[in-house]
């Protein structure tokens, strides 16, 4: 048994100077989510809504057997490392990310939902802040490096509580 869901994003607070009435998340069609619903794991899930759209539909693409759990869970983006640990989501949130125009790089903002089986509904919430950059000028920028003043930890692995939104790093890269 591999249902389908729905998905849609968390209403935010989120503040974002440009464009004045807001920023949006959208979904682009094809993206991938870990899906876990079942004792067996990490099942990968495809968005098969239009690219732009605030909601849609994810389908499976690969999933493995086991007992229904009592709340379904889910991660955004897809990585094969993801697991479900106790109630709590162990993720990776990537050192590296892709510039992408106008937007951020893809899978790089990540997020988590939880639903049960009568909803089949994920509302996917941001696990973490980001840092947006406007660059002007000429030139060709090949790459720009964050790191802390204190050899923090920035990326890496980290448990997240999908109920409580709440984040702990586990392990990770400065």
């Amino acid at each position: 048994y591999a249902p389908e869901f729905e998905v849609e994003f968390e209403d935010s607070n989120a503040f974002i100077d440009e464009p004045e009435d807001g920023f949006k998340l959208t979904w682009t069609e094809g993206d991938l989510f870990s899906c876990f619903f079942n004792t067996g794991g990490n099942a990968k899930y495809k968005y098969i809504g239009e690219t732009g759209d605030y909601a849609g539909g994810i389908e499976p693409v690969a999933s493995p057997e086991g007992t229904l759990l009592d709340t379904y869970y889910a991660v955004y983006p897809y990585n094969e490392n993801n697991e479900l640990v106790n109630d709590k989501l162990s993720i990776t949130l990537p050192a590296e990310q892709t510039y992408a125009e106008g937007t951020f790089g893809a899978n790089s903002n990540t997020m988590v939902a939880a639903t049960t089986a009568e909803e089949l509904s994920y509302t996917f919430s941001n696990v973490c802040g980001y840092v947006r950059l406007k660059v002007y000028g000429e030139a060709a920028i090949k790459s720009i490096e964050f790191m802390g003043n204190n050899d923090e930890i920035i990326a890496g692995t980290a448990d997240v509580n999908p109920a409580t939104k709440s984040l702990d790093i586990t392990g990770g890269e400065t």
